[in-house]
């Protein structure tokens, strides 16, 4: 009896031991009795994986390793190019925020745009070189890349412009390349940079270009236009539209150290733009297209009072003594103070010709030479205005 009864419970451990190894290799199992046919019945319990959590971009960016990060961003690329539409930050911006060199160049290089930053990566690039290298850099790559193609037509060029996502910022930027493509490289790219702040991508921000940016362009137009004895007044109006009430100052190169009137010692001379345009005034055939440029020189003028180191001033600003003029009263081109300051800017712009104040005052004013005090001849006064007048072998209109 003892014997059967130990069997008996050991058995029952047996039974126990099996359901449960069933019970775990169903994952889960309940029983039931079913009313209807008396037997047990089996339901299976599913438990549920836990859905997987990724990083974040800005996390993937802001870790450790840049090369596994890259990885992570090339494979959620669609989540990458629309982060910025939903944010108010892209990825480039939390790449200049963690200072991730390497995925920052792996997005420009992938064709993000270098002008869409926001307030923060505007900052910091101001400051850190490094970062600031690197989008300066890629914007200039865009900006040849934009000038490149106007040379496969207007469709190909305006489509580029809307590619890159200029901004405010880059519109800005774009224009002043062009612009000083101009004079410093020789490029044509007068047409370029109308068509650029006439786009519809930039021409709603070209209200937003500083004045500071718009008066160099204005001076660097001024300057060469003086160079050229005021050929071609077209882009200047152009630019002048721009801003309203500009006002421009030009450093003209002296040539070397030396003191102007003003007692202030410089390389360097700040010219009145009529002063510049009034030693320029025998390169005119008549009157007429002369007050056309006058009219926009004196808009240009500054009004605060001694501004210019070499300024020009008219009968008007003689308090109203006209008789100081001398005989030419509507220019004013014998005031003796005028005279100096055409005289000086005329040895910084020909240093190697030496003629005396007086000297220049006879071939200036045109009159006959044959009886000259100062020993001039008809000769020097032809030879006078062909230098005064000469085109330097630059940009072409």
């Amino acid at each position: 009896m003892q014997i059967s009864a130990a069997m008996e419970v050991s058995g029952r451990f047996v039974i126990s031991g099996i359901l449960t190894l069933l019970l775990l290799a169903t994952g889960g199992c309940s029983f039931k009795k079913n009313p209807a046919s008396g037997h047990a019945q089996v339901i299976v319990v599913e438990e549920k994986a836990r859905p997987l959590v990724l990083p974040s971009i800005e996390e993937i960016i802001a870790g450790e390793d840049e090369e596994a990060a890259i990885e992570q961003l090339a494979e959620r690329k669609s989540e990458v190019d629309g982060l910025a539409k939903n944010t108010s930050a892209s990825a480039i911006d939390f790449a200049i925020k963690y200072k991730k060199t390497k995925i920052l160049s792996y997005l420009l290089i992938s064709g993000h745009s270098p002008f869409v930053l926001n307030q923060d990566s505007r900052e910091k690039i101001g400051y850190d070189q490094e970062l600031n290298s690197l989008i300066k850099s890629a914007q200039k790559e865009s900006f040849d890349d934009i000038i490149a193609s106007h040379r496969q037509g207007l469709a190909v060029f305006y489509a580029r412009l809307e590619e890159y996502q200029l901004g405010p910022g880059g519109c800005e930027d774009l224009a002043d390349t062009l612009v000083k493509s101009i004079y410093t490289a020789g490029a044509s790219t007068q047409s370029v940079f109308l068509e650029v702040v006439n786009s519809k991508v930039c021409s709603p921000y070209k209200d937003r270009f500083s004045l500071e940016k718009i008066s160099e362009w204005i001076s660097f137009e001024y300057f060469y236009q003086f160079q050229s004895a005021f050929k071609d007044t077209s882009f200047l109006a152009t630019l002048m539209t721009l801003k309203k009430l500009t006002t421009i100052s030009i450093m003209v190169p002296a040539g070397g150290w030396h003191s102007d009137q003003m007692g202030l010692i410089s390389s360097h001379v700040e010219v009145s733009p009529v002063t510049m345009l009034m030693l320029k005034k025998p390169c005119f055939q008549n009157d007429t297209s002369f007050d056309k440029w006058l009219d926009v020189a004196t808009r240009l003028i500054n009004p605060e009072v001694g501004a210019y180191s070499y300024p020009y001033v008219f009968s008007e600003g003689l308090n109203g003594a006209g008789q100081y003029c001398g005989e030419e009263k509507k220019y004013c081109s014998e005031n003796d103070e005028n005279i100096a300051s055409m005289w000086a800017l005329f040895r910084y712009q020909f240093p190697d010709v030496r003629l005396s104040k007086a000297q220049f005052q006879e071939l200036y004013s045109g009159r006959s030479l044959d009886s000259s005090s100062t020993g001039l001849s008809q000769a020097d006064g032809e030879k006078f205005r062909a230098e005064l007048c000469s085109l330097p072998e630059r940009r072409s209109q």
